[in-house]
């Protein structure tokens, strides 16, 4: 089997030297850490570590932070390169994406650029077949024709100018100071010890923010800060210490983005999906946004960067699906609504306090008064704000579903259903529909949380799992003259398999003749799970090691037994009738069998166990299902020893015989016309039967091929079921070996169905008609 294909966007598709995957840590990005193809910085940055104090690096450093709106802007599409633009499937089918940037409106009605790219079409083509490619647009747009876009405050600006107005006092002159290492240090050669020094020198500043400079700054991404300091400090204070009192100002421009961790929220609001060659309609579909976006997202103040100022979770839902025919008239809607919950997590373990000096002073440890003020005093200096974060959820209170005539767009149908939730585990509590006449039908679901820990062997297990999300029973009814009545309900029993596992292993249903009053209709009753008088035992479960469900037996003692295939993930055989224990079914796919000699850990045979064969022989060929079978010159055993009349059943590329005991041959019961060289077998397996093997072949002899052996109680029916790993069901061998085959395009989509024949009894076709 191929492998999937996967190719990006890596600039080969474009002249400009500028098209690339850029490099890790490049320079060349905007404001949100998205490529922008400003080669400013990274074609001048040098090779060597010396180079980096040259002159012209340290002014290009300066102008990329001076001047925003030419190196950090926005570069349309630039975003894109590194992104994924295709997928191959091992069957041929491609599926391709296209990028935009992403617009948006600002907060005065203009379209802006915004942070990214957006996929505005996808092609699905079958590289197999000469058929046209399947083209889906994207517009994200309002009716209007103005982008949907929105969110990306308009007053985040990652540059801004600090200046420090700096008040030096000195008592004692006698001293000098140097930089060592970027730590400025003062010392007086003429006294022996620090005590003795007194009061050198008291530095008093006051941070003011005197400028922001422009920048088209919008939001979520950037993931580095850059700090530049100019007037280089050791020069600054150097100077200073000249005797006297001395005022300076020290000016520092840093561009730091707090939307690296506070992000702005930015969503669309409206998009259209449509074929844009096909008259087959559109579908538009909205999604939530503030109602008034200055009083529901918070502006971003300086210094409190971090300081929650929105609830994410109300953002960017589906709000209302509209689907429109060929002539633009709408003829489906679904429309959600809404609640919210929000809080605020006022643990002490989750506040944040930001503290912003608006002072700093310098002085001798002893000068205590100085350094640290009295408590009014030190109030004055700092500017202090604490927060918590925030938490909510968005929950899904109504859906409205309505059908509209394909010619005048009158509304036909609506349909209502309305949803109340778990208060512990947030889930649907209730479902409540009401139809176009008004009739009211609803489904009430109790979960483990809901119930006692006394009301069931297993809910106090489920708790302490944390699993108190699983449904233990479900109550249907519907309302008359205000009344509710039960027409239905499910409840399950629970146990622990020894692999730890919780799984359901006995379920209960009414088998009411018409409706009746019941108080769960309402309301769970915590201590009461299923002793209602209206419940019987409907079905018991019976699983394997891995947890695989193998075994179901109803109330009146009927069996549906599971096999497993596929590396234990999917059912390969279903069979009606009997234990699981006494089935045995192998079409011989690598994926579905073992050699018992090599069992991964903790692997329970199962299905496995009951026939034994030599890998060696397993053959991919022409098979009736599947792509393997087995050639008889290995050994093939069926390990099962009936109590009862069996059947074995196979497909056979020439006569095979089936031997018991000392290899007596077992007679065959039916024989099917050959089909594309493939014959069927059926054999009638006395009671007490034992060393049931399939007779070989000769190793000189020509090689007879076995596919889809089954073996099962003869009351019993089995049907089977053989899938490809990447597209699905391939065929179905029925409860009478009659087989279907299913085919599929190069996009995983079926396109005919086979019989045994390999004649097609349906094909599906894929039109898409152009606009005339």
């Amino acid at each position: 089997m191929p492998p999937y294909v996967f190719s990006y966007y890596t600039g080969d598709e474009s002249s400009d030297p500028l098209d690339r995957v850029p490099s890790r840590y490049t320079y060349s990005i905007d404001h949100f850490g998205f490529y922008n193809k400003s080669n400013h910085i990274d074609d001048n940055v040098p090779g060597t570590f010396a180079a980096y104090n040259s002159a012209a690096l340290k002014q290009t450093f300066i102008d990329y932070l001076l001047t925003p709106v030419t190196y950090r802007a926005i570069a349309p599409g630039a975003a894109k390169w590194g992104l994924l633009k295709a997928v191959t499937n091992p069957a041929g089918g491609k599926f391709t994406y296209k990028y935009e940037q992403n617009k948006r409106l600002d907060l005065s009605g203009n379209e802006q650029n915004a942070p990214g790219v957006r996929v505005y079409e996808t092609l699905s083509e079958d590289l197999t077949a000469n058929s046209p490619a399947v083209t889906v647009k994207y517009k994200y747009a309002l009716e209007n024709g103005v982008s949907s876009g929105w969110g990306c405050n308009d007053d985040i600006l990652p540059t801004y100018k600090t200046e420090k107005q700096t008040h030096i006092e000195e008592d004692h002159t006698s001293f000098t100071n140097y930089d060592k290492g970027g730590i400025y240090a003062y010392d007086d050669a003429s006294l022996n010890t620090y005590r003795t020094i007194g009061s050198i020198v008291n530095i008093v500043s006051s941070v003011v923010i005197t400028a922001l400079l422009p920048g088209n700054v919008l939001g979520p991404v950037i993931n580095f800060v850059f700090n530049f300091l100019f007037n280089f400090l050791l020069g600054a204070i150097a100077g200073l210490f000249g005797g006297g009192s001395t005022d300076r100002t020290i000016v520092e421009y840093n561009m730091y983005s707090p939307a690296f961790s506070n992000q702005s929220p930015f969503y669309y609001s409206r998009v259209e999906q449509f074929n844009e060659a096909a008259s087959n309609g559109k579908t538009v579909f909205y999604f939530t946004k503030p109602a008034n976006y200055s009083a529901e997202i918070a502006s971003l103040q300086f210094p409190y960067a971090n300081k929650p100022r929105y609830d994410s979770w109300k953002y960017g839902l589906p709000l209302k699906t509209e689907t429109y025919n060929r002539n633009g008239i709408k003829v489906h809607a679904v429309e959600n609504s809404y609640t919210f919950w929000s809080g605020s997590l006022n643990e002490n373990y989750f506040s944040n306090r930001k503290i912003q000096p608006n002072r700093y002073y310098s002085g001798r440890y002893s000068d205590d008064g100085h350094i640290y003020g009295s408590a009014g005093v030190q109030q004055s200096w700092l500017t202090v704000d604490q927060y918590v974060y925030k938490k909510g959820r968005a929950f899904l209170s109504q859906i409205t579903v309505s059908d509209y005539n394909e010619t005048n767009a009158a509304e036909i149908s609506r349909r209502t259903v309305s949803y109340s939730y778990n208060s512990t585990n947030h889930l649907v509590a209730s479902e409540i529909t009401q139809d176009s006449k008004g009739q009211l039908t609803g489904t009430n679901t109790y979960y483990a949380c809901d119930y006692n820990d006394g009301a069931g062997s297993m809910i106090a297990a489920l708790k302490n799992n944390n699993l108190n999300g699983i449904e233990v029973t479900t109550v249907d009814w519907k309302a008359l003259n205000d009344l509710r009545l039960l027409i239905g309900a499910r409840s399950v029993d629970f146990q622990s398999l020894p692999n730890g596992r919780i799984r359901p292993v006995v379920t209960y249903k009414t088998n009411l003749s018409e409706p009746v009053a019941a108080s769960i209709t309402y309301a769970v009753e915590p201590d009461n799970i299923h002793g209602y008088p209206f419940f019987e035992v409907r079905n018991q479960m019976t699983y394997d090691g891995q947890g695989n469900l193998v075994e179901i037996k109803d109330n009146e003692n009927h069996v549906t037994s599971y096999i497993y295939g596929n590396n234990n993930r999917r059912i390969i055989a279903e069979v009606i009738g009997a234990d699981a224990a006494k089935t045995m079914y192998t079409s011989f796919e690598p994926d579905s069998y073992l050699s018992v000699t090599n069992p991964p850990a903790g692997y329970d045979p199962g299905n496995n166990n009951r026939f034994s064969l030599d890998p060696f022989y397993v053959e991919n060929n022409m098979c009736p299902t599947g792509d393997y079978c087995y050639n008889l010159k290995g050994e093939l055993q069926l390990h099962i020893v009936p109590a009862e009349s069996y059947i074995v059943s196979c497909w056979a590329t020439a006569t095979v015989n089936l031997l018991a005991g000392d290899n007596q041959p077992i007679p065959k019961s039916k024989t099917g016309p050959a089909i594309n060289g493939w014959t069927y077998y059926e054999f009638a397996v006395p009671a007490g039967a034992s060393n049931i093997h399939f007779a070989k072949v000769a190793a000189n002899a020509a090689s007879i091929l076995v596919d889809e052996v089954r073996m099962y109680p003869a009351g019993a029916k089995m049907a089977t079921t053989s899938y490809d790993p990447t597209l699905g069901k391939t065929a179905e061998c029925d409860v009478n070996n009659r087989i279907t085959y299913y085919e599929y395009d190069a996009l995983g989509r079926l396109i005919n169905v086979r019989n045994e024949f390999r004649n097609i009894t349906k094909t599906y076709e894929y039109h898409y008609q152009l606009n005339d």
